[in-house]
């Protein structure tokens, strides 16, 4: 073995970053207390600012309030 890999995508060669790419949209991973996080407080606001759009609007809030 001198190291290298072959990749196959469909039966088709392909490289390292389009499996990769491809294996994130196949598999979730999860860890043994991943649930907890739904009693989480700052879960829940995390998951409402995301489904509403507001990340960057509340990230900027945030480095705004660090710098004063």
């Amino acid at each position: 073995a001198d190291g290298r890999t072959r990749v196959f995508v469909n039966d088709q060669p392909s490289s390292v970053t389009l499996m990769r790419d491809v294996g994130r949209a196949l598999v979730e991973i999860h860890g043994q207390h991943d649930e907890r996080a739904l009693v989480d407080p700052g879960a829940h606001r995390e998951v409402l600012d995301a489904f509403g759009g507001h990340l960057g609007a509340v990230r900027s809030t945030g480095e705004a309030w660090r710098h004063w």
